[in-house]
């Protein structure tokens, strides 16, 4: 194996092989779980107060969380049926998505105060919440 093949292997399993300067760092890191601190759980809201909405995580990796979306009714939005789905959101630097199977796509990212602050973009539309713990 050359030399920046072992590189590699050791940067990508977070070692600094011999001979090589460690990483700098910059500060603390805002991207992945590191931007959700106590990502885990249950989620509440609603989409604009009209659609109830509850975020469940139920695991997280470095780039993927396990979650169940729930929705319930809304008659203004034609919303008729209550649902969930189960899905892996990806982070994308400090935002956690979650691809929605009907096409949506809901982007949560974490406020100061613990909240976290979604965007619903479905078919034009877009919607937001505040989720709480």
């Amino acid at each position: 194996m050359n030399r920046r093949a072992i590189a590699l292997v050791a940067a990508l399993a977070g070692c600094t092989p011999a001979g090589a300067a460690p990483p700098t760092t910059t500060g603390p890191t805002t991207t992945g779980p590191r931007a959700f601190p106590h990502l885990a759980g249950q989620w509440n809201g609603s989409w604009d107060g009209t659609f109830p909405t509850t975020l469940v995580v139920n695991s997280v990796t470095p780039t993927t969380a396990s979650v169940i979306y729930e929705w319930g009714l809304a008659p203004s939005w034609n919303i008729d049926i209550p649902g969930f789905e189960r899905s892996t959101a990806r982070f994308y630097g400090d935002k956690l998505v979650v691809f929605l199977t009907n096409g949506a796509v809901a982007t949560y990212v974490m406020k100061p105060d613990g909240t976290l602050y979604g965007t619903y973009r479905f078919r034009g539309r877009v919607a937001h919440t505040t989720l709480r713990q």
